[in-house]
């Protein structure tokens, strides 16, 4: 996610480099498509941690890697989000990797 997430930035400082603001309006429009093509499935109360776990669930799925998960996070966090989002994803990569 992380990667994704940077190249992501990317396009929207690039757009605005730009003054493209109508691009700029586009893209979320865009990447909520993705997301609507992600099953929300598992819920943690944490929304930032939902996305990201559904997605890596959702890509371990479409390459036919069997997935088991069962998460919980604590209401109030010591690691900032954004943390924890890149440590679950880098986990969940390099378990999809492995599995490949």
């Amino acid at each position: 996610m992380a990667a994704r997430l940077r190249n992501h930035i990317q396009v929207l400082k690039s757009y605005a480099d730009m003054g493209a603001l109508d691009d700029i309006r586009r893209y979320p429009d865009e990447l909520e498509t993705d997301l609507n093509t992600v099953d929300m499935a598992l819920k943690t109360g944490n929304k930032m941690t939902d996305i990201i776990l559904n997605s890596k669930i959702s890509l371990a799925k479409s390459k036919d890697i069997a997935v088991s998960a069962d998460a919980h996070v604590a209401v109030a966090l010591t690691t900032a989000e954004i943390d924890l989002c890149i440590i679950i994803g880098n986990l969940f990569d390099n378990a999809i990797k492995a599995s490949m």
